[in-house]
């Protein structure tokens, strides 16, 4: 019976992360293959003795209880009233699988910056007060590339009144720089992480990420 309720709570999982699946051939195999088979098809983990086990990255994004694994996954998110972390307005600390983290992200994101409407013709556009697909993009960066062995620190969300700050541990991968980030060759300390949020429509997977963060940034005033 637990086993079972167990295979149901991954089946629940599988099925959230593939509404952000932009794989057509893998949400035809999700109608045709059990969890266990989905899950190894990509690379969440191996069967051993006809049970799943979860690798780590298989876990963050599928396990119900991360926590037994052991591995460091929680964001830290605050909004705090000026430019300094003197006085805190909001809080929330997640400790979700991946593609549920992004939506805690955007939540919190959602209630602590501001929404200005504009009309253009006879439709009315919003605009935040941030573009939220960069913020997304920075986050999705923060949990594909942070050092996982560092379990001392969080990823860190703050929101100031004048700016935003997403930091996650670990260095940047040698031979890149500040400088030679955004025309680099794309390296991944997290491989199969990186293979899983590619399936998305949260990482293309190509070194692109820069890039496409400064688009929206440069906003007609």
């Amino acid at each position: 019976m637990i086993i079972q309720v167990l295979k149901i709570l991954i089946w629940i999982l599988i099925i959230f992360f593939f509404k952000s699946v932009n794989n057509n051939s893998l949400k035809q195999l999700k109608e045709e293959k059990t969890p266990e088979e989905m899950l190894t098809i990509i690379n969440a983990g191996s069967m051993k003795n006809n049970i799943f086990h979860f690798n780590n990255a298989g876990a963050l994004f599928f396990a119900k209880n991360i926590n037994k694994f052991n591995i460091p996954h929680e964001i830290k998110m605050a909004k705090f009233k000026n430019g300094t972390r003197a006085d805190i307005i909001d809080r929330k600390n997640s400790y979700n699988t991946l593609i549920d983290l992004m939506e805690d992200v955007r939540l919190f994101f959602s209630r602590n910056t501001k929404t200005s409407s504009v009309v253009i013709g006879m439709d009315r556009i919003d605009l935040n007060e941030y573009p939220f697909e960069v913020v997304r993009e920075a986050i999705v960066n923060a949990v594909a590339h942070r050092d996982y062995k560092i379990n001392s620190s969080p990823i860190t969300f703050y929101i100031y009144d004048n700016r935003i700050e997403i930091t996650s541990p670990g260095k940047l991968m040698p031979p890149l720089t500040i400088v030679t980030l955004e025309s680099a060759n794309p390296l991944h300390r997290n491989k199969i992480i990186c293979d899983i949020f590619s399936k998305t429509g949260y990482m293309e997977h190509y070194g692109t990420g820069i890039s496409r963060m400064k688009k929206p940034c440069w906003r007609k005033v």
